[in-house]
């Protein structure tokens, strides 16, 4: 039943470890060999040569985020959701589409793709490994700092904490302006590279001025200077806000709609089993 489904499809995604599925007899260059139109993407935890498993937790450290991820004197800290894990599906996507928009231009492409969990984290380092190969410097952890950037933080708003993200020398005035404090207007603070240098004298003046108001007012404030800014907020609260159903999940950006919610184990099994492919035309 597996080979006629394979032999049916167009794609096949798989996460099996190196050497696993060939063991079975479902080897993918024998099927993407044998059938022209199959694309086949195998996702691993280290590359196709590494027989070691990957989970996201794993990967999140062996890739350098744990280590520029947490409080400067605290322990390195994993991101909150298992970002390898969803940057890692979206990179498979890309790279499938990419693969079959080449087939469809007559190029000469491999239908045998992998794509693995560590070299997209590694990829998702961007401005922090181009820091480090431009400077040699070994990335550290900041907390809520930015390492490159000020003011560009967390922040605690009278009720609450709130983010800062001040990426230029237009926003910083505006931001000058929007606190109303004349001590933000010193020259020392015009230019990111003197934010830098005076970091701690400066954040201290801003973080003084944000605790005198709500998170609100400040949001408020500053998204009308073209600040960028927002409160630190909680996940059922976003979940409100976008619709999320205990069902169908998050709603997509793209055109269309969740029809139906996921099955349930082995709904369609017997379906699967007896009309392989033809089984989507007897779901109802």
């Amino acid at each position: 039943m597996v080979r006629d489904l394979i032999a049916g499809a167009d794609i096949v995604v798989d996460n099996f470890l190196p050497g696993a599925l060939a063991r079975v007899g479902l080897d993918p260059a024998v099927f993407v060999a044998r059938h022209r139109q199959l694309v086949w993407c195998t996702i691993t935890g280290f590359g196709p040569e590494s027989a070691r498993p990957g989970y996201d937790y794993v990967v999140q450290a062996e890739a350098g985020w744990m280590s520029i991820t947490g409080e400067s004197d605290g322990e390195p800290m994993r991101t909150g959701t298992a970002l390898a894990d969803l940057l890692t599906g979206k990179e498979t996507l890309s790279t499938i589409l990419a693969t079959l928009t080449g087939l469809r231009a007559g190029l000469d492409v491999s239908r045998h793709l992998t794509v693995s969990l560590f070299h997209t984290a590694a990829a998702a380092l961007i401005n922090v490994a181009q820091s480090a190969l431009v400077s040699g410097a070994e990335p550290v952890r900041m907390g809520q700092a930015h390492p490159n950037l000020v003011p560009y933080q967390l922040f605690h708003a009278v009720d609450g904490p709130m983010v800062v993200a001040v990426g230029n020398d237009a926003q910083f005035a505006a931001i000058g302006r929007q606190l109303d404090e004349p001590a933000l207007s010193d020259g020392r603070f015009a230019t990111n590279a003197g934010r830098l240098a005076h970091r701690t004298e400066l954040v201290a003046l801003i973080a003084a001025r944000i605790a005198t108001r709500s998170v609100a007012h400040w949001v408020a404030a500053l998204s009308a200077s073209g600040i960028p800014s927002g409160a630190v907020r909680r996940v059922r609260d976003v979940l409100d806000e976008v619709a999320g159903s205990p069902l169908s999940g998050i709603p997509p950006q793209a055109p269309g709609m969740v029809r139906r919610p996921p099955p349930r184990l082995d709904e369609h099994g017997t379906l699967v089993r007896t009309h392989a492919w033809d089984a989507f035309a007897h779901a109802g």
